[in-house]
């Protein structure tokens, strides 16, 4: 009884229930077990012992009673309980809910606004390639024009007291002849309209005519393109625009290598793809700058700027056009041994039954 709390009772506890059966038991039912022989200790000990048990019973209700009560205060703790922890859950789950149409709308948001960044980039860019593309095609003819009347004006009377201005008028046009048509080509690769005459040619042979072309660009610098070591193989190629790209770095090795300048051209097979590689034996390039040689209109340094004419574009076209071509292009340099630039492209797979016919025998030696 201690256990359910009676002893809040105000008339009733545990120890009156105890000490009512106690008595009962104790001096009233040996008193009622004379009935036989004592009527009247019998009736006296019934009468009291009827007013103890009706006591002990009003008590037992009441206990019943007040037992119900808790019952019933402790189902609606254990209903208010849950209730509490229903609307606690609801509350969670709706809280989850919340944050999740807020996460979900934040995102949104920013990729939206991404979105909208990238598309104001493409537009600007583009914008920009067209401004270059239009600009380029307005420069190209007037410089045209300009060249072509210093070099009539030139032909006409070479003892012209204006020779030297003309001379000068004829190279500067041409230099920025070569700067307009640079950055037309490299509009129309931006924009994807450079057209691609695509062609399959045997490594070897390509490596050659690079050899033999470059030569030509190499001699006007006191520089020599020799042929390094050759592999098999075949690739699809646009051949004058990667002829143009390969030309270029060997055009810059001769331009800024020393006099007597051996430049190498080598095509090894790395896995799928063939590796050519144009070396030099020139000053070579700082790290600071490797990563950037790519870039358009980078200059290391000013002397080295103004050593040769260029417009700084030559690397970035080479670039592109290997990109174009499925590849990649890096660069490798030791500062007072030389320059490695390598241009990866794809080689392509001959069927197992089918043989590749057989290239002339190969040489290592100068063009």
């Amino acid at each position: 009884m201690h256990k359910v709390d009676i002893t809040g009772l105000d008339s009733i506890n545990a120890g009156d229930l105890h000490r009512g059966a106690e008595l009962y038991y104790n001096h009233f039912r040996p008193a009622i077990e004379l009935y036989e022989s004592d009527r009247t200790s019998f009736e006296l000990a019934s009468d009291e012992g009827l007013m103890l048990l009706a006591k002990l019973e009003r008590d037992v209700r009441q206990v019943e009673r007040y037992g119900e009560q808790l019952a019933t205060k402790s189902v609606e703790d254990v209903e208010n309980s849950v209730n509490h922890i229903r609307v606690l859950l609801i509350g969670k789950l709706i809280g989850y809910v919340l944050i999740g149409v807020t996460l979900a709308y934040l995102i949104i948001r920013i990729l939206r606004a991404q979105q909208k960044v990238a598309a104001d980039l493409a537009n600007t860019l583009q914008i920009k390639s067209d401004f270059i593309a239009d600009i380029s095609h307005e420069l190209r003819t007037p410089l045209t024009v300009l060249r072509a009347n210093a070099e009539v004006a030139l032909d006409l009377e070479r003892a012209c007291v204006h020779t030297e201005l003309l001379e000068e008028i004829v190279r500067e046009s041409s230099h920025m002849s070569h700067m307009v048509e640079d950055l037309l080509f490299l509009a129309r690769s931006d924009a994807g309209a450079l057209p691609y005459d695509w062609e399959i040619v045997y490594v070897p042979s390509l490596l050659r005519e690079l050899a033999e072309r470059g030569n030509v660009l190499a001699r006007q610098y006191g520089a020599h393109v020799h042929i390094g070591p050759m592999t098999e193989g075949k690739v699809r190629i646009d051949r004058t625009r990667l002829i143009q790209a390969i030309l270029i770095l060997v055009d810059n090795a001769a331009k800024y290598g020393p006099t007597g300048n051996i430049i190498t051209l080598c095509a090894t097979k790395m896995g799928g793809e063939v590796q050519m590689e144009v070396q030099d034996q020139g000053p070579g390039i700082s790290e600071e700058h490797l990563a950037k040689i790519f870039d358009r209109f980078y200059r290391m340094d000013e002397a080295r700027a103004h050593k040769r004419d260029g417009s700084g574009l030559g690397l970035a076209i080479a670039k592109s056009i290997i990109t174009a071509h499925g590849g990649r292009i890096e660069a490798e340099s030791v500062l007072q041994q030389g320059t490695i630039i390598r241009c990866y492209l794809p080689l392509l797979k001959a069927p197992a039954s089918v043989q590749l016919p057989a290239e002339p025998a190969l040489t290592q030696n100068a063009v």
